[in-house]
C-alpha cells in the first residue's frame, strides 16, 4: 500500500465507537509503518491481466499523488480513497491537492462506470458520480 511504502503512519478510525478521549484513543493505535520496496510498480494504463485480473490502473491523484483506481472490463471500478459515500458521493475528508482531486473525479466520470466501490462507504452508480461533479467536468 502507498501509505506504507511511503513510510506513512497508520491510524484505525475507531472514534464514536470507545468511550474514552480522542487524545487517549489516538496515543493506543498510532504505528510507525517500516518501509519497503514494492514488488510491481503501477503506471497509469497498466493492463492487470498478467497477475489475473481484468482491470487496468487509472491513475487519480488529488486524495494522495500516487492513488490509483482499478477499471475493471465489466464497468466496475473501484476508487478506493479518489471517492466517498457515506452519507453521499463527496471527497475524502482529507486530500493533498484539491485541484488533482477535482479532476480526478473528472477522469472517473469519463469511465463511464457501471458500479463504483470506495474504500470508504457504499458502492455507488453513473447517475450518483454525475450528481456529485455536475457540470464541473468537461
Amino acid at each position: 500500500f502507498q501509505m506504507k511504502a511511503n513510510g506513512g503512519m497508520f491510524l484505525i478510525d475507531d472514534f464514536g465507537r470507545q468511550q474514552v478521549r480522542p487524545r487517549e484513543l489516538l496515543n493506543r493505535w498510532i504505528v510507525p509503518l517500516e518501509t519497503f520496496t514494492p514488488d510491481v510498480w503501477l503506471d497509469d494504463g497498466m493492463a492487470l491481466r498478467d497477475f489475473g485480473i481484468a482491470a487496468r490502473v487509472v491513475h487519480t491523484p488529488g486524495h494522495t499523488a500516487g492513488s490509483v483506481c482499478l477499471a475493471f472490463e465489466d464497468g466496475t471500478v473501484f476508487v478506493g480513497d479518489a471517492l466517498l459515500n457515506a452519507l453521499r458521493v463527496s471527497f475524502p475528508l482529507w486530500w493533498e491537492d484539491p485541484a488533482s482531486a477535482r479532476e480526478s473525479a473528472c477522469r472517473i466520470r469519463s469511465l463511464r462506470p457501471r458500479v463504483c466501490l470506495s474504500g470508504h462507504g457504499r458502492p455507488f452508480d453513473l447517475n450518483a458520480l454525475d450528481a456529485f461533479v455536475g457540470d464541473h467536468c468537461g
